[in-house]
């Protein structure tokens, strides 16, 4: 299992990635697969751990920028630094996997999937949002993947039907959802007071558009995120957010998953307009875990992680969505959360996963 150094698995705070991974691992090694974990050294894991880094490659990142101050030149320096050591790592792993004789590389990172040479069959889990998109980037996709794996030797899982809508039709790629573990998702059973906004802050993202859904419906808001780090972008928080705090519109920071719960927990509803084809939002399966209905615009996978009408509701334009606020309240809590556990659990992941580790093994 090879993940990017950026964060711990499981992360502290933000990093879909490492939770996935972090999830996804431990439930393996409990089904009996004996895996290997390639992550940052402060990773935990029931599998083995190897590592190239003592530490999460954003913690040494975040030192750098408090030392150097957060200017343009900061962050491209900071941005390239940050490339060059997540393809150190992805390279070492991969050529250490490749060398230990495993049954299948799992990668988390075109980079180490698609390294050449390698003989040892893999999976690639693409989570970011590389694959959807315009035309152009499905062009793209259907010369580069003949150029990239000519053999057709690697297994590709898309995390949503609509990221795999943005690959070429003829791609061996299946969906797996991303699942969690209701548990550590409970049910909220106070009063819910705010609207909720959480993730990083960026344009992508809507946060700006998530305080125009608070001033209409006159509702609190609390937005949650960074705003540093390798894909932030500190201007969009100065020019777009910052201006508009105070009052009823609060920026509490990031924060850790004791954070989100209980921000999960005490909100009305969470709201996601996003600005772009996100391939698959796991904050938005979190807060419904929590009983929280989720918001959102009709983009990227939004659709087919929100039962509209049950765990929330998805809109074309931010004044639908808020509209739906009053209606988003009287959902019951209950429902909101069995939607989770139906269609995103830790089983369905994993059995996904299986089967893909089988049919890379079976084309070896």
């Amino acid at each position: 299992m090879i993940t990017s150094p950026l964060a711990p698995v499981p992360p502290d705070g933000p990093g879909p990635e490492q939770q996935v991974v972090g999830t996804l691992t431990e439930a393996l090694v409990a089904r009996g697969h004996e895996v290997v974990l390639y992550a940052s050294g402060d990773s935990t894991t029931s599998g083995e751990l190897r590592s190239l880094r003592s530490r999460a490659l954003t913690r040494s990142l975040d030192e750098l920028r408090e030392r150097l101050g957060v200017t343009d030149h900061v962050q491209k320096g900071l941005l390239a630094l940050t490339r060059l050591i997540v393809d150190q790592h992805l390279s070492w792993a991969v050529r250490d996997a490749a060398s230990a004789g495993f049954d299948a590389i799992h990668c988390h990172a075109p980079l180490a999937a698609f390294q050449p040479g390698l003989e040892t069959p893999r999976v690639l889990t693409v989570h970011g949002g590389f694959p959807c998109g315009p035309g152009w980037v499905r062009s793209f996709l259907a010369t580069g993947l003949a150029e990239l794996d000519p053999d057709r030797a690697v297994e590709l899982v898309c995390i949503s039907r609509s990221q795999r809508a943005s690959w070429p039709s003829d791609a061996r790629a299946r969906v797996v959802h991303h699942g969690i573990d209701p548990s550590d998702f409970p049910l909220g059973d106070g009063e819910r007071k705010w609207l909720l906004h959480i993730g990083r802050i960026a344009f992508e993202k809507g946060t700006h558009l998530a305080i125009e859904v608070a001033r209409r419906t006159g509702l609190p808001l609390v937005i949650a995120g960074p705003i540093a780090g390798p894909l932030a972008v500190p201007e969009y928080f100065e020019r777009h957010i910052r201006p508009q705090l105070g009052g009823a519109i609060e920026y509490v920071g990031e924060v850790d998953h004791a954070g989100r719960l209980e921000l999960y927990r005490g909100a009305i509803a969470l709201v996601a307009p996003l600005q772009w084809d996100e391939p698959f939002g796991l904050t938005l399966v979190e807060s419904m875990a929590c009983g929280t209905p989720v918001l959102a615009l009709r983009r990227g996978s939004a659709p087919e992680l929100v039962a509209d009408g049950v765990s929330g509701f998805v809109t074309e334009d931010i004044a639908q969505l808020g509209d739906r606020v009053v209606d988003a309240a009287a959902l019951d809590a209950a429902a909101v959360r069995a939607h989770v556990a139906e269609h995103f659990s830790v089983d369905r992941m994993v059995q996904g996963y299986e089967a893909a580790y089988r049919d890379a093994v079976s084309r070896r």
